[in-house]
């Protein structure tokens, strides 16, 4: 994809004072029953209940597992229970024809 090599800088996202500011890259780790889907999926519910959300892509292997947190966030068509490279393409390309 190409970057955006404009000089002018985009709007800022207005996200609500106690989210993380927008765009962001997160990274959610630890041990088994820590509490990574849970927190990541909170955080998410309150982008979404703040109108920051548009689509959601999961990919996750442990997707069955915790499908009830995922529940009003992601669309089936949207999981990948495989993290390989071929869901990965499959995301680009779905976000690609969305642009």
């Amino acid at each position: 994809m190409p970057r955006n090599t404009s000089p002018i800088e985009p709007e800022p996202i207005q996200v609500p004072e106690e989210l993380p500011k927008l765009p962001m890259l997160a990274a959610f780790y630890g041990v088994h029953g820590s509490g990574k889907t849970v927190s990541m999926c909170t955080l998410l519910h309150k982008f979404q209940d703040a109108g920051l959300l548009q689509r959601v892509f999961l990919v996750s292997p442990t997707y069955d597992s915790n499908r009830h947190l995922f529940a009003g966030l992601v669309q089936p068509e949207d999981v990948y229970q495989e993290a390989n490279q071929a869901a990965l393409d499959a995301v680009l390309a779905e976000v690609e024809n969305e642009s």
